[in-house]
């Protein structure tokens, strides 16, 4: 290879790398490998990774496009043997060589004489083989013409791999952005800072404000100008979020912001994506519900109120009790029953609209738990006495005494818990046992175990959910109303804590609840 054979190859390559357009570049390096070897025809077949056949992706000359199509197996002709044997062949009497396949003349009616054949290989990986055909002037293929030929092949196949890349990552981005674009949900991402790289019309629309005004500002900043939170965000979540945002002004309108965090193999975090969409006409069923749930408890408290005093006055006479007949005593015990039942059921209902609403205030103070425990053991005297309650609080709950929470909310926790535990204990002896402890991560962990009949593995993702209760045909009964375990979970989620449940059948269940200490809610 001369002086002047190794400036047109720099001159080749510079040619080369002027481009990323895959098809053009294919296009160049046929153009280019039948200049610089003299031969009358060029074509470039590429490796097709799911067949392990040999397609001719480019072929020039008069007949090029005809012969575009075929297929070569590896090993197949003398193009499929540089393949398998990666290893370039010079070939200057097709007809007089075994190897030869006729199939592209065939196909092309194109007279091929000699051939000069070599593979593509980029880190040890064939993509390809590249042949050059007919030396110009009757002439032969020459040991320097392959060398020359080599030479642009290991430039053509990095070339090819980069522009193969390229190709591959603009098809994946036009992909992405189309999905992002079709979103019906609002779509916004994020650098490591809040600040937006892009987001879709959707989200535009959603947030009602100009792309200029979110694009490239910082995405919370941005939005706290116009809309309250429903909750106080972290600069960098843990990992992902949900929140609402109310805004400010006008008609309400309401939108859920789901935000996930973006990290690298090292765990550092690149950005966020949040996804936007309109809750504002299940937010008006919501507060429609629960409007509705506290005219309804209103409105039934002043009447029982008069039902429930006149019966108390009544069944403490013991005078008026002696002189009514049978039928009428019973009755005046089952107005009293009942009405102690419709007023449990009209508290929960008020209880609930309250922990449902926007916000759930909490009176927060430093509490002991044994002072909760001892409120709740005195609480359930009766039905110690009654119902066979065994009510045990374990000795670990006698060293927590900084819980920082609203006392009479969370008391009113252990309450519902152990009065479910009663309710759907058809057991003779039923047993309840509080217990709690310190964990790592600065949290404390309850929980409320009985005896009770279980709660199918079905059922569990579901009875904490409004208004749900499991059949009668396992409970036993049918009292309640299902506001009890939701009203629990509210109460927890809004002191930042957490409620699971552990259960097997016939065995009883155990509710698994944390609350944070004190400290991390001063900070």
């Amino acid at each position: 290879m001369d002086a002047k054979d190794l400036a047109q190859l720099l001159e080749i390559n510079k040619i080369l790398n002027s481009t990323l357009d895959l098809d053009k570049l294919l296009t160049i390096i046929m153009e280019q490998a039948a200049v610089v070897v003299k031969a009358e025809a060029a074509s470039l077949m590429l490796l097709d990774p799911a067949t392990n056949e040999l397609v001719f992706d480019i072929a020039l000359g008069e007949k090029g496009e005809q012969v575009k199509q075929i297929r070569l197996k590896t090993g197949e002709g003398i193009a499929g043997w540089v393949a398998q044997e990666r290893k370039a062949l010079i070939v200057n009497d097709v007809e007089q060589d075994t190897r030869w396949c006729s199939r592209a003349d065939t196909k092309s009616c194109f007279k091929t004489k000699s051939m000069m054949c070599v593979p593509l290989l980029y880190k040890d990986r064939i993509s390809g083989i590249m042949e050059v055909i007919n030396k110009k002037n009757n002439g032969i293929f020459s040991a320097e013409d392959q060398q020359i030929l080599e030479a642009l092949a290991a430039q053509a196949a990095v070339a090819i791999e980069n522009a193969r890349l390229f190709k591959e990552v603009r098809e994946k981005k036009e992909e992405i952005e189309a999905v992002f674009k079709g979103m019906s949900d609002g779509a916004v991402v994020t650098d490591a800072n809040y600040q937006v790289l892009m987001l879709n019309e959707s989200a535009v629309r959603l947030l009602g404000m100009e792309k200029s005004q979110l694009l490239r500002h910082h995405f919370l900043d941005t939005l706290r100008g116009n809309y309250d939170f429903s909750a106080l965000l972290p600069e960098h979540i843990a990992w992902s979020v949900n929140y609402e945002i109310k805004r400010r002004e006008g008609k309400n309108y309401f939108l859920v912001c789901s935000t996930t965090r973006i990290n690298d193999e090292q765990k550092k975090i690149l950005g966020y994506i949040i996804l936007l969409r309109d809750i504002t006409e299940a937010k008006k069923e919501s507060m429609l519900k629960q409007n509705f749930l506290a005219i309804i408890s209103h409105k039934l408290r002043t009447p029982l109120t008069s039902i429930l005093g006149y019966s108390a006055i009544l069944m403490q006479d013991q005078e008026t009790k002696k002189n009514l007949p049978e039928f009428q005593s019973n009755a005046l015990q089952d107005i009293d029953r009942q009405g102690h039942q419709l007023a449990s059921l009209v508290n929960k209902l008020l209880a609930f609209t309250m922990v449902e609403g926007k916000v759930l205030e909490l009176n927060r103070t430093v509490v002991n738990l044994q002072d909760i425990c001892q409120e709740i053991c005195g609480h359930f005297q009766e039905a110690v006495r009654q119902k066979g309650l065994q009510l045990e609080v374990d000795d670990s709950c006698k060293g927590i005494n900084s819980l920082f929470v609203d006392q009479e909310k969370i008391k009113e926790v252990f309450i519902n818990l152990i009065d479910n535990a009663i309710k759907f204990n058809s057991k003779n002896e039923k047993s309840v046992k509080i217990s709690g402890r310190k964990m790592p991560g600065e949290i404390f962990e309850f929980s409320v175990a009985d005896n009770g009949p279980g709660i199918p593995p079905e059922e569990q993702d579901k009875i904490f959910q409004l208004f749900y209760q499991i059949e009668e045909s396992f409970t036993g009964q049918t009292e309640g109303a299902g506001l009890g375990l939701p009203l629990v979970k509210r109460i927890i989620e809004g002191h930042g804590g957490t409620i699971r449940i552990e259960s097997t059948i016939n065995e009883g269940s155990r509710f698994i609840f944390t609350l944070p200490v004190q400290k991390i809610l001063e900070n």
